[in-house]
């Protein structure tokens, strides 16, 4: 009696130790840790520093070169643009990770002679000598804008290895409770036959026999006898076994949110491209000889990457984003088609047609993608909080049948 006692309280302590682990569990997607959020902050602003860097190229083009009447509009969003390049690049600099730091230091010299170059055209939009500033902005906004990528890359590493390295430690403690919810039904089915299964042989068993005698007792007699604390314990234990293993499938099985994912960067990467077509016409029209030489081979690189992406959003089922694309279609094939030919004939003057045809069908191209991008990360968060209810849902199950287990 004093033994099957002590086993009793063993058994009641696994179970609140495996209950706070649950509990855990539930706390770990609830609340993200702030390395999560800051990881996913770093990327999101390094990734508007290219988008920055490629707005302050286009308004310098139109306050070069285009009509008055668009410069008011360009001028306006070069001082956005700066502003937020400036912000963004505050809130990079807070990140102490050593290979980040090292990647904003070695951009620094370009960052900041974009940061002169683009006031000196806000401060006087009408000077002639704005040409060497916006050479300048030329000069250094490629650099910049390929440092600022590599740390998009740096950054998304470093969050893969998180999020393997949470997942790592999710897995374990789930692996680690299922262990032990099995030991405990089997630590409750000897308790339960040493306490209500009197079969007198057992008693004249060698003690090493008599442990596997108990064992066959508690599983194949005790269940005969209908008792219902019985049927209810092996019930309730089954049901928690079952929730863990679903635990474990949860975190290993992609969910959709991970999937969703690609489309997301595709999209985004959709819209740099568009941009990057806007700027090269813009230097294959009134630029020299010597900057058309890399615009074209912009074109011709960024044209092959830009229909891969466009493929694979295709590929995605979900209806509202077949239709988005599909209202992109016409735009996305003048866009294409006029592209092609620049690319094709590098050493033909850039016609005026051609130029406006590319702006317009440009920028008709980039803001339902714009709002596609929206709509995606939108889908993904509902995904997301859905995917985390779910987990919290069979979390607090699992707990609540072990607490039950305590109490039978």
């Amino acid at each position: 009696m004093h033994t099957t006692t002590a086993l009793s309280t063993i058994s009641r302590i696994i179970k609140i130790i495996v209950i706070v682990l649950l509990l855990f569990l539930i706390a770990f997607d609830i609340a993200p840790t702030s390395s999560e959020r800051d990881t996913q902050q770093y990327i999101v602003e390094a990734g508007f520093q290219r988008a920055r860097s490629q707005q302050i190229e286009k308004a310098g083009y139109i306050l070069l070169y285009r009509p008055q009447e668009e410069r008011v509009q360009a001028h306006y969003e070069l001082q956005e643009a700066l502003n937020a390049l400036q912000q963004e690049m505050n809130l990079l600099q807070k990140n102490t990770d050593p290979d980040v730091q090292g990647n904003l230091q070695g951009s620094q010299v370009d960052y900041f002679a974009l940061i002169v170059a683009s006031q000196a055209l806000l401060d006087h939009p009408d000077d002639p000598a704005n040409s060497i500033e916006f050479n300048i902005i030329l000069l250094h906004d490629r650099p910049f804008f390929a440092s600022i990528t590599n740390l998009v890359t740096i950054l998304q590493q470093h969050a893969s290895a998180r999020m393997v390295q949470l997942l790592s430690i999710r897995i374990i403690i789930i692996v680690l409770c299922f262990i032990v919810c099995i030991f405990l039904i089997l630590l409750d089915r000897y308790i339960y036959a040493m306490k209500e299964v009197h079969l007198p042989f057992i008693e004249t068993l060698p003690t090493s026999r008599k442990l596997w005698a108990v064992f066959y007792a508690s599983f194949f007699q005790a269940g005969k006898t209908g008792e219902l604390v019985f049927l209810l314990n092996r019930f309730f234990s089954v049901l928690a076994l079952c929730s863990l293993l679903f635990l474990i499938w949860f975190e290993i099985v992609p969910t959709s949110s991970q999937r969703d994912e690609q489309y997301i960067v595709n999209t985004g990467f959709q819209r740099e491209r568009e941009r990057i077509f806007e700027n090269s016409a813009y230097s294959l029209r009134y630029r020299s000889t010597s900057d058309n030489i890399q615009a074209i081979s912009d074109l011709q690189t960024t044209l092959i990457l830009f229909r891969q992406e466009q493929s694979v959003l295709f590929t995605n089922p979900d209806p509202a984003v077949q239709r988005y694309l599909q209202t992109t279609q016409a735009d996305y094939q003048a866009l294409v088609q006029n592209i092609q030919i620049l690319a094709d004939h590098p050493n033909n003057v850039v016609t005026p047609i051609q130029f406006e045809n590319i702006l317009l069908h440009g920028q008709r191209f980039f803001v339902p993608m714009n709002d596609l991008v929206t709509y995606l990360k939108n889908q993904q968060q509902a995904s997301d909080e859905q995917f985390m209810l779910d987990k919290i849902i069979i979390e607090g199950s699992c707990g609540v049948l072990i607490l039950l287990l305590i109490f039978l």
